[in-house]
């Protein structure tokens, strides 16, 4: 029994994929397997975990898939488990960068920790050791006893870095760099006020700096969420971020998708910027056609089994090939306004959507693997046959020739 995991891109080619069962314990934090990924595939020899998670690694946090169940996959006659995913990289400025301004208008302050109330922030980037990292300053007091409140003005530095866990549904961690406290009273009391100061540094570290951290990490995932969203992205949609850069006036994300080929159902529509399903009309008229033409039916069967195997790959070429996607995105419109979602069997083929298929089918065999360029001469020698006839017909009169051929 083996676990097999196939990944739409060949980015990862030669990067070790670990493998976690996500029902893990808290102090078993290693990977039940490791495989080295070849050809967009990975191989793990274990029984599949439920649910799982997947990592791929080169030294550092790569991509993760998070926690998923065996519902995203199949398990064969053998017991072996297998999941395809397609993996994109988003590109949009505007979908991974968030201003400095952005950040500080999303930390809520006063921010309370006992006596200590933070009652100003703004936000800005200072280098240390060569390092950008976020600096946040301001104002607060701390309410000391028969001293009155004493002002305090505070700097803290806090650096972002990609998640490095396998099992974290968070995208990036946020870390303390340094934190000071200062008193703005002196005096005859300065000395107590001075004390007193060097405490609230400490306090300053705890639920202050957390609730910070926690605003910023928010911040980030929501944006990354978001990108995915707007790109219509569906709910197994897992983010990775794989660095973060940290500007004078912005922060910038650089994030991958990661989505299981069976929550697009075959209908995805990518770009080398996003990942996008089709309208719900378009999605219908495809498994109207899938369900209720091609289901049922020898050669319609086979028709559904091929584009189930090759789907990774055929992913992989259009990601990597945008005029090609433009092309692939205008012949599934075009073919879906010449069926009728409430009956696909009646539709016909027009000549020239067919034209359109045997060029598109051309071009992308010269991309392919010897398997899927073979497959596609086949469909190419099918073509012709649904031109200007029902669909249900051509099947129909197909399963006969092979019900005639087996008897003889």
């Amino acid at each position: 029994m083996s676990t097999n995991i196939t990944f739409t891109t060949s980015d990862f080619d030669g990067l070790t994929a670990e493998m976690y069962d996500a029902s893990f314990s808290p102090f078993l934090m290693g990977p039940d397997a490791t495989a080295t990924i070849s050809n967009g595939r990975a191989s793990f020899n274990i029984n599949p975990p439920n649910p799982f998670a997947v990592r791929v690694t080169d030294g550092r946090a790569f991509l993760r898939t998070g926690f998923l169940t065996q519902a995203v996959g199949e398990i064969d006659a053998n017991g072996d488990f297998g999941a395809s995913f397609l993996a994109m990289h988003l590109t949009d400025p505007a979908d991974t960068t968030i201003t400095l301004a952005t950040l500080a208008a999303g930390i809520s302050v006063p921010i309370t920790e006992g006596a200590l109330t933070v009652t100003s922030l703004a936000l800005a980037t200072a280098v240390r050791s060569g390092v950008r990292n976020l600096r946040a300053t301001g104002a607060g007091t701390y309410a000391a006893g028969f001293l009155g409140n004493i002002p305090i003005a505070y700097t803290y530095d806090f650096k972002l870095s990609p998640i490095g866990s396998a099992l974290s549904s968070r995208v990036i961690d946020v870390d303390t760099v340094s934190t000071t406290v200062t008193g703005t009273s002196g005096g005859l009391l300065g000395w107590i006020v001075n004390a007193v100061v060097s405490l609230i540094g400490i306090l300053f570290n705890g639920t202050i700096s957390d609730q910070i951290e926690a605003s910023v990490q928010q911040q980030v995932n929501t944006a990354v969420d978001d990108s995915f969203a707007s790109a219509g992205a569906p709910p197994e949609a897992f983010a990775t971020v794989r660095s973060v850069t940290v500007n004078p006036a912005n922060v910038v994300i650089d994030p991958w998708v990661s989505i299981p080929l069976s929550a697009l159902d075959c209908a995805s529509l990518i770009s080398s910027g996003s990942v996008k399903v089709r309208d719900p009309q378009q999605l219908r008229k495809l498994r109207a056609m899938r369900d209720d033409a091609l289901r049922g039916a020898p050669q319609g069967e086979v028709y559904i089994e091929l584009l189930r195997q090759h789907s990774p790959e055929l992913l992989r070429i259009l990601a990597a090939n945008p005029r090609l996607l433009k092309r692939v995105d205008e012949l599934v419109k075009r073919g879906l306004s010449e069926y009728d979602e409430s009956a696909p069997g009646k539709g016909q083929l027009s000549g020239e959507t067919a034209k359109m298929g045997l060029a598109l089918m051309g071009d992308m065999a010269e991309l392919s693997s010897p398997e899927l360029r073979r497959t596609l001469e086949l469909a190419q020698g099918d073509v012709q046959q649904f031109v200007g006839r029902p669909v249900s017909a051509v099947l129909d009169d197909n399963t006969a020739a092979a019900r005639k051929l087996a008897r003889e």
